[in-house]
């Protein structure tokens, strides 16, 4: 249901914006989020990240975990795929409790590629957005790939 929610929402703002929106993420399993957060976790270990600070302060505690079920992997010398294999054990354990790191595991968020749109483009895509008081933007237009995250309130 909220999945088709926010779809819809999303189509709304293709046709105001009359250009193609592309998602780029959609739902993810414990797994796609241990590989979606993988390389900020890497940049935070080698010391030039931004320490994973696009999560909102009060999931800072499952960060935390994640973080360093991939430390202590990496410590570990493991190899890429059982540092993945930790990450998902303690984002699924999260998620038995009831705690979600990342609205793509809900089903509420997507991710719009925005690397395509121009400074104005992406100013009124911002505000198209914005009208749907439902919907929380998140601005990743400074990251390797960069998009637009949305979600449900």
């Amino acid at each position: 249901m909220a999945g088709l929610l926010i779809d819809n929402l999303i189509k709304e703002i293709q046709e105001e914006f009359g250009k193609e929106l592309v998602i780029t993420s959609n739902t993810r399993t414990p797994l796609s989020q241990a590989k979606a957060m993988y390389n900020h976790c890497e940049a935070k270990y080698n010391q030039n990240a931004h320490n994973l600070t696009s999560y909102a302060a009060y999931k800072k505690p499952w960060v935390d975990a994640i973080y360093g079920a991939f430390k202590q992997g990496k410590d570990n010398k493991e190899t890429h795929e059982q540092v993945i294999k930790r990450m998902e054990t303690v984002i699924q354990s999260q998620m038995n409790q009831g705690n979600y790191i990342s609205n793509h595991l809900l089903n509420t968020a997507r991710d719009i590629q925005t690397k395509h749109f121009s400074k104005e483009e992406l100013s009124t895509l911002k505000t198209l957005i914005n009208k749907h008081q439902e919907l929380f933007l998140n601005d990743e237009t400074r990251t390797k790939q960069p998009h637009f995250h949305l979600h449900l309130k």
